[in-house]
């Protein structure tokens, strides 16, 4: 999404991971972790709501002010030294509940697309887990393949999205082949 995107932070806490948090961020249920809620905005008009996961002991002394005046993974490097190396993230239809739709200034069960992401640093450490719910009427996904150079029966050899291609700290993320010989 073109246009400039900045963060306000709606909620703040240092809780227990629980064991669905913890199972994502590979760590014990009981560690604490920073749930951090945020709206995401393009030009001051709402375009997702995100809650983002990470263990506690990674991010001494973040603030919520620290999220709307800087990037999370900008932060991350310069600060914490923290270098993200690969993440997955999974894509999916979904609609807005009644909470989502008021932030989002939409209808309650408006379309909506809900990305989950967890991201990992060199050391193979789980940095962050995030569920985002973004809007489906403004957002858009743009996917580039590439393909064998040569006759080779229809097999992908490797892809690539780009959540917003002209965004500067756009997530970028590469996905493995999905058929090799």
């Amino acid at each position: 999404m073109d246009g400039t995107w900045a963060s306000r932070t709606l909620d703040f806490k240092t809780v227990a991971a629980g064991p669905r948090i913890g199972r994502r961020l590979s760590i014990a249920p009981g560690e604490q972790i920073l749930r951090i809620l945020r709206l995401r905005t393009v030009d001051g008009d709402p375009m997702c709501v995100e809650t983002l996961h990470v263990p506690h002991a990674l991010v001494p002394g973040l603030t919520a002010r620290d999220l709307e005046t800087d990037s999370f993974y900008r932060l991350l490097g310069q600060r914490y030294e923290i270098l993200l190396t690969d993440a997955a993230q999974t894509i999916e239809p979904t609609v807005v509940d009644e909470w989502e739709a008021e932030l989002l200034g939409v209808s309650v069960h408006t379309p909506a697309l809900l990305f989950e992401r967890a991201a990992r640093d060199a050391a193979g450490r789980v940095v962050e887990f995030t569920r985002s719910v973004y809007r489906g009427d403004r957002y858009r996904i743009f996917t580039r393949l590439s393909l064998a150079a040569q006759p080779d029966g229809g097999r992908v050899v490797d892809g690539s999205w780009s959540a917003a291609t002209t965004v500067p700290g756009a997530d970028t993320l590469v996905f493995d082949p999905y058929w090799s010989n």
